[in-house]
């Protein structure tokens, strides 16, 4: 189940968002930033504190509702890292696959052939 959280379409952009706060953000902040539906970015925030990888923090001190700040857990601060690692490998992998495509057009010299940055063709 775990592994189906991370790949709900929000995910990354909560962990992102909670991750780069310099403070607790409280849930109206993190709504009006990642401009999730309120009832969706509930429900992930419920399942991301069932993973451990975010706690919340009420206070009811001066307001008639407990305003609910977020934050996360070390557990959240690895899984966003290794989550954000995967995203910048697969960035850089498709970057390397559209320079080597553009790369592989045939150049034509006097007796050689270039048909890619790594291939060299001598001909007869």
């Amino acid at each position: 189940m775990f592994k189906k959280l991370l790949n709900k379409k929000h995910t990354f952009s909560i962990l992102r968002i909670l991750y780069e706060a310099e403070e607790e953000p409280y849930f109206s902040e993190i709504q009006k930033i990642s401009k999730i539906d309120k009832s969706t970015l509930s429900l992930l925030l419920t399942e991301m504190e069932k993973y451990e990888l975010v706690s919340k923090r009420e206070d009811t001190s001066d307001y008639i509702l407990p305003k609910r700040y977020y934050k996360l857990t070390p557990k959240g601060i690895e899984t966003y890292e290794r989550y954000k690692h995967l995203l910048d490998v697969e960035k850089d992998f498709n970057n390397n696959e559209m320079v080597n495509s553009n790369n592989s057009s045939n150049i034509q010299g006097d007796n050689t052939i270039i048909t890619n940055s790594h291939d060299i063709v001598i001909k007869k």
